[in-house]
């Protein structure tokens, strides 16, 4: 079944070898609540999104939209500064 809110979460965790209870202890969310958004079944918030980014060392539009999937398609300046452009 195809996620009802695509997201880049969970692939941003995978990228980074995130430990989602670490992480959901660090952003004060319920693990739950963590793995519902990274399995694309709600919506994240923006605010929150901002803040697993911080985590994560990406974007908030990179775990909203998936990652290098921003409105326009292009990678964001933090994959381009990773990927030394």
């Amino acid at each position: 079944m195809a996620a009802e809110y695509p997201n880049g979460l969970a692939q941003a965790m995978s990228q980074v070898s995130m430990d989602p209870s670490w992480l959901a202890r660090r952003v004060g969310v319920d693990l739950a609540q963590l793995e519902t958004w990274a399995a694309g079944r709600e919506s994240i918030p923006p605010d929150v999104a901002v803040k697993l980014a911080a985590k994560l060392k990406t974007t908030g539009a990179d775990i909203l939209y998936g990652l290098g999937q921003a409105e326009d398609d292009r990678p964001s300046r933090w994959q381009m500064r990773r990927r030394g452009r």
